[in-house]
């Protein structure tokens, strides 16, 4: 696992994360339009992170990419988990 500071270090990782979360956010984007009451707790927040992530780079702050890796990708990943599980029953 990275720490910020070598986050902050390695542009290509930077590069990296912030390119898989545009690809989220426009996923999440384009089946919103498609159901929205689709259970994704922070899904306007990822749609519109995304948004900043393509268009207004210059607004992208490392500190605030970091806190969301760490603290929100987790609970995003255990979401669609739960999503898939119950689409499988």
């Amino acid at each position: 696992m990275f720490l910020l500071y070598e986050y902050k270090a390695y542009i290509k990782t930077k590069s990296a994360v912030e390119r898989k979360l545009a690809i989220i956010g426009e996923a999440l984007n384009k089946l919103n339009k498609l159901e929205r009451s689709f259970p994704i707790s922070k899904k306007v927040k990822i749609i519109g992170l995304r948004y900043i992530l393509v268009h207004d780079y210059d607004l992208i702050n490392s500190e605030t990419i970091w806190q969301i890796v760490i603290k929100y990708l987790p609970v995003l990943k255990e979401e669609v988990e739960q999503i898939l599980k119950s689409s499988e029953e």
